[in-house]
């Protein structure tokens, strides 16, 4: 089966995230548009603000924000700032609640390149430090049964700077989130 063409553009790397969950440290990241210039840190740290701020409400308290990074292509980091104030999850959670060093949750997107050619897959996942098994018994809902994920979604999807497939074209955002039980994760540390 014939492919498209890939765009001629790449993204020049990643905002990332780092956050500890319990125990853990974890990063979560979005791909630069084409355009972005990563050495525009200002810009940047702006953006790494907004998606702090877009992600503390999808974890409970039990998950710090702390810093964010610039990385390049093969994940190397450009750059690395303490955030002045750390965002820490405030999600209400239901009584249900159970404690996960394992879980994740994701969205999904498509890149979304001029007509004819290759558009990339992305992803945003976190790990959320807990898990429902009331609300997570099947793996992919709408985004509206868990809330603050629409504000990411908006984001990523209106960003100028990030939000990006590899190829550095903006993404479209799927309306549904994937919760998985990490496999790796809970072969370490236990569900």
């Amino acid at each position: 089966m014939a492919e498209l063409p890939a765009p001629t553009t790449l993204s020049p790397g990643k905002l990332k995230l780092i956050y500890v969950a319990g125990g853990l440290t974890h990063e979560v990241g979005s791909n630069f548009g084409a355009t972005v210039d990563v050495t525009d840190v200002a810009t940047i740290r702006t953006e790494a603000i907004a998606l702090a701020a877009a992600v503390g409400p999808l974890m409970p308290n039990t998950c710090i924000i702390n810093s964010w990074k610039i990385t390049d292509p093969s994940g190397v980091t450009l750059y690395e700032e303490v955030f002045a104030s750390p965002v820490t999850g405030s999600k209400a959670g239901l009584g249900d609640d159970t404690q996960s060093d394992s879980s994740s949750m994701a969205l999904t997107g498509k890149g979304q390149p001029e007509v004819g050619l290759k558009q990339g897959q992305t992803k945003f996942t976190i790990f959320p430090n807990y898990y429902n098994p009331n609300t997570w018994n099947v793996p992919r809902q709408p985004i509206a049964a868990f809330t603050g994920w629409a504000a990411l979604q908006t984001l990523l999807n209106t960003s100028t700077v990030i939000g990006c497939d590899f190829f550095g074209s903006p993404a479209s955002w799927r309306s549904y989130v994937d919760t998985q039980i990490n496999a790796h994760f809970q072969k370490r540390y236990g569900i």
